[in-house]
């Protein structure tokens, strides 16, 4: 309902009639059937209501109120959702989640019996709105009823209290060991071995290397002894020719595998791991912060599929295991992952899984959930959720992008309520950690054991052979680091190598070798930059540690390039992977800008416009950000991004929106 401001505004304010108008429209409110929220008009009645206070009441709002509330009051406007009957078994369940807009407890189960006993659960909803607060409300409530386990991202999770009393934290460093290949009892070794092999190339775009990385692994499986760093020098002695698809296939699977070795510590650098099924045992929050994106959806889908698998092994438990993961996007694109959700609710275990469009998650999980929705903004998601939730008129899927923060309408297909109804989340505290999260972390994972690699896997395999002095020194420039942005000219000029010819040969013959990858970067309308990357054969064979940051080199070396200009800007500072600040969350960026006057402006790289989407809609829901520009390496990339942001009003028509190409970035007479 409105805020009880009536009298302080008629009198306070210097223009009488002014205060007598908003006294006039505040009384009018009240003795409608319907909410200022549910209006759409909170902002406006809020604006006015300042201007008035100053002296000055803004005419035009008073109009616009005034239209709302006459066609309210005249019938014109109506109820988008009816308030749930208390006859309608909302207190019924285990575990108290939302409050509805008539003042009931809306309450779920999970176990059988339950009158509103629920399958899976789906959040949706634009940041910083409420889908994190419900995460905790659910996760703390059925923790005495529940196992639950949860994938955290963003370690927000630490800050709520009443998670912290019901739950345990990890961290995936320092003390955390998965031993990838440790299938749960019950399963075929084929058949986890597959799956495994499978989502890792999928998560890496590794198609093409399954076979070669699923031999390696079966290869093992007859020695009885297998591990990731095993898996990789298996590959590193398979002998294929030298210039080769195949060649090309081994040489991006060691890439990748030792990518992850390298990224993610000694996480998968064991010879047996800690039993997951202890980890299901209890309740449980994973914090994937510390890692690359690219491994936390990894590791998330890692979990999903291993308890997918455990799960078809063994009969239901009596207490019932939630799945709760943050930002499930990633999870979303897995193939057939809608088939394996609705296979999980046959052996007692629900997923609850939150993400900002309704419109890329599976059909499957839509059409069997309880959808909760929080402010949609986008049409395609709010056209999509409503059709999920059997919304009947024009007003339901308006109110969509009018919920204010803590506010969700609710679906609930399984109770006695069928129609969707309003509510809010309770009220969640916050406080700042009160205790070590890395010594919890060690003293929750001091009781599982785990096994050592032997010593006699070794992840380095001495120098190169048959390679001349010249050779030599060309290679050890491309694997020195602090050398990365360097054009192909540069490195040859350092190696002492000035011949055209022997360049050529160089070039030739350490790509045949399988030891480095030429690329092709376009920085202004003359040649393109070449650049020059290593393979993880050459730093395994010259024994060099990977300390690669995220991204391609090509977007790596553009990131370096776009840092130094805006760092000669007078008045501009410039951060790399700089961390963007909304109210309770932080996001990183490639470049973080700040102006003479203070403003934000972020800069993305793109050498694929696979996740610019995502991007650029975290980054919009900063107040603090003047401008988001996404600068892409080539033109194809451009056109991709392009075509990705049409998809969406609120990046295609936004004056906050800059997509340009890296060339037209550099240009001297450009300014974000």
């Amino acid at each position: 309902m409105p805020r009880d401001t009536t009298s302080s505004r008629a009198f306070s304010s210097t223009n009488t009639s002014a205060g007598n108008a908003y006294s006039q429209l505040m009384y009018r409110l009240t003795r409608l059937p319907v909410t200022v929220e549910e209006l759409g008009i909170g902002i406006e009645l809020e604006l006015y209501g300042d201007s008035v206070d100053r002296g000055r009441p803004d005419r035009f709002l008073q109009d616009v109120l005034e239209s709302v509330i006459t066609q309210a009051e005249s019938g014109l406007l109506t109820k988008p959702f009816i308030e749930p009957h208390p006859r309608a078994g909302l207190d019924q369940g285990d575990h108290h989640v939302l409050d509805t807009s008539n003042g009931l407890s809306a309450r779920v189960g999970f176990r059988e019996g339950a009158t509103n006993k629920i399958t899976h659960l789906s959040l949706y909803g634009k940041s910083d709105m409420g889908k994190s607060c419900l995460h905790a409300r659910i996760a703390s409530e059925a923790a005495l009823h529940c196992r639950t386990f949860l994938i955290d991202i963003n370690k927000g999770f630490r800050r709520m209290p009443a998670m912290r009393r019901t739950h345990s934290f990890i961290r995936w460093e320092p003390d955390l060991r998965l031993g990838l290949f440790d299938r749960p009892d019950g399963v075929p070794l084929a058949q986890y071995d597959q799956a495994i092999v499978a989502e890792l190339c999928r998560n890496y775009s590794l198609q093409f290397a399954e076979y070669e990385i699923l031999a390696a692994v079966r290869t093992l499986r007859e020695q009885d002894n297998v591990n990731l760093p095993l898996v990789l020098r298996t590959l590193q002695n398979t002998k294929v020719a030298g210039w080769s698809n195949r060649r090309r296939y081994l040489d991006s699977a060691m890439l990748i595998i030792s990518n992850l070795i390298h990224a993610t510590g000694e996480l998968f650098c064991c010879k047996t791991g800690m039993d997951l099924n202890k980890f299901f045992a209890g309740n449980v929050v994973l914090e994937l912060d510390g890692l690359l994106v690219k491994h936390q959806a990894f590791l998330t889908r890692f979990f999903f599929e291993y308890l997918h698998l455990s799960s078809l092994s063994r009969p239901a438990e009596n207490r019932p295991l939630l799945l709760l993961v943050d930002e499930a996007q990633e999870l979303f694109q897995q193939e057939g992952v809608g088939a394996k959700i609705l296979a999980l609710r046959h052996y007692g275990v629900h997923l609850i899984a939150n993400t900002q469009n309704p419109s890329r998650s599976p059909v499957e999980i839509r059409g069997n959930s309880t959808l909760v929705s929080f402010r949609l903004t986008d049409r395609v998601d709010q056209e999509v959720f409503g059709k999920a939730a059997g919304f009947t008129s024009r007003e339901q899927f308006n109110m969509l992008g009018r919920l204010e923060v803590g506010q969700c309408i609710c679906h609930l297909p399984q109770s006695e309520w069928k129609s969707p109804f309003l509510a809010t989340v309770p009220r969640i505290e916050f406080s700042d950690p009160e205790f070590d999260i890395q010594a919890e972390s060690k003293r929750f994972l001091s009781q599982f054991d785990w096994t050592p690699l032997e010593e006699d896997v070794p992840l380095a395999a001495g120098v190169a052979k048959d390679m001349d002095e010249p050779t030599e020194r060309f290679l050890r420039d491309v694997l020195n680091q602090a050398h990365e942005a360097s054009p192909l000219t540069q490195r040859f000029e350092r190696a002492g190598v000035r011949s055209a010819s022997k360049q050529g040969q160089i070039i030739k013959q350490l790509v045949a070798d399988g030891y480095i990858t030429v690329h092709a970067l376009a920085v202004g309308r003359g040649r393109p930059l070449k650049l020059v990357e290593p393979t993880a054969k050459a730093f395994n064979e010259f024994d060099v540690q990977w300390k690669k940051s995220r991204g391609s080199l090509p977007t790596r070396v553009a990131t370096t390039l776009l840092a130094k200009k805006f760092s000669k800007l007078n008045g501009w500072s410039c951060v790399r992977e700089g961390m963007l600040r909304f109210d309770e969350a932080e996001k990183a960026v490639d470049l973080l800008l700040r102006d003479s006057e203070n403003r934000i402006v972020a800069v993305e790289v793109a050498g694929n416009p696979k996740h610019e989407v995502h991007n650029c809609l975290a980054c919009l829901g900063s107040n603090e950000l003047r401008r988001h520009v996404v600068v892409c390496v080539n033109k194809s990339v451009l056109e991709a991004v392009k075509v990705k942001f049409s998809g969406f009003d609120e990046l295609s028509n936004s004056e906050r929106v800059w997509v340009l190409t890296l060339s037209q970035a550099l240009r001297e007479d450009w300014m974000p």
